[in-house]
């Protein structure tokens, strides 16, 4: 996952997640829990995320996000419309949040896949299709 998102407010977004290890191996995400949050500040409590995503392990679900290739430590991320109902650009043209991606290994290891900046852009046709 490219660690700067940029997405206009309301559209749907695949986001891939690619979890390697310190040698660059890939990590198998197999009975792995994995979260992905987007908050006004990283020190943000978690219950005061603005988008929480998690997949079927982590209390979640595989509409949230999915294990693509569990031995290949792949996952996707999906952002959809719903997932702004909380958030008010304000007439502003942008927004720019942060997020973190968190993946517990069955082995209670833990990686941080990315960590950076979610924008939120504008845009000008507001009415829900």
């Amino acid at each position: 996952m490219a660690n700067e998102i940029s997405i206009p407010w309301g559209n749907d977004r695949t986001l891939s997640v690619s979890v390697v290890d310190e040698d660059g191996d890939a990590v198998s995400l197999t009975s792995a829990e994995i979260a992905f949050m987007v908050k006004n500040k990283l020190s943000d409590a978690d219950a005061s995320a603005l988008i929480t995503k998690k997949n079927t392990a982590a209390g979640g679900g595989d509409t949230q996000i999915t294990i693509t290739n569990a031995a290949g430590g792949l996952a996707e991320i999906y952002i959809v419309p719903s997932d702004f109902t909380n958030i008010s650009l304000a007439n502003e043209e942008s927004v720019k949040y942060y997020y973190d991606c968190k993946i517990k290994l069955s082995s209670a290891k833990q990686y941080s896949s990315a960590r950076s900046t979610f924008t939120i852009t504008g845009v000008a046709v507001k009415e829900t299709l």
